[in-house]
């Protein structure tokens, strides 16, 4: 009996393993997306978007989230890049 709980302890190990492999995968990907001359320049909310592959309201549900900084140049908010690595790394 013991040693079925413990393969099956080992059988869910691996699949959060396998979970995991493939959620750090992705985020490379998307940090490499990121052009290096970029990362101390401002963003708008839609290139975030575009860089994050997000709806707006995700957006603005992790910049409250996380307390990304915004900057606001008459309707439009801008993000420094550097916060939103921040937050894909959180």
């Amino acid at each position: 009996m013991k040693n079925i709980n413990l393969i099956e302890a080992i059988v869910a190990l691996v699949k959060a393993v396998s979970l995991l492999t493939a959620k750090i995968a992705k985020l490379i990907l998307t940090i490499e997306k990121i052009p290096a001359r970029l990362h101390s320049e401002w963003v708008d909310s839609t290139e975030v978007c575009k860089i994050l592959n997000i709806q707006p309201n995700t957006l603005y549900k992790h910049v409250k989230k996380y307390n990304i900084p915004t900057r606001k140049v008459g309707k439009k908010s801008y993000y420094r890049l550097k916060d939103i690595e921040r937050l894909l790394v959180e």
